[in-house]
């Protein structure tokens, strides 16, 4: 299981505002090339469709960090993913 340690150490890395700043939400449009995407990385790493589609937005919109409840996530080499628990 991962601690709260590990959970803040890994929101320090990967946010660029700040521990003492609220979490930020982007709305995007999604197009085809995030279903390019999703299907590449749904071929390469055996991810579930919404698991395609979720780390497709997340490297389009340049994140360097995910935090997910499915460790196939941690299959992904262009991330650094989080799986509370696992």
């Amino acid at each position: 299981m991962v601690g709260a340690g590990a959970l803040e150490g890994f929101l320090k890395k990967h946010r660029k505002i700040g521990l003492d700043s609220s979490i930020l939400i982007y709305f995007i449009q999604a197009d085809l090339v995030y279903g390019d995407l999703g299907a590449r990385l749904r071929a390469t790493y055996r991810l579930t469709t919404p698991d395609s589609i979720l780390i497709a937005t997340a490297l389009n919109s340049e994140a360097t960090g995910f935090i997910g409840n499915d460790a196939d996530l941690k299959r992904v080499a262009e991330l650094d993913v989080l799986v509370p628990g696992k």
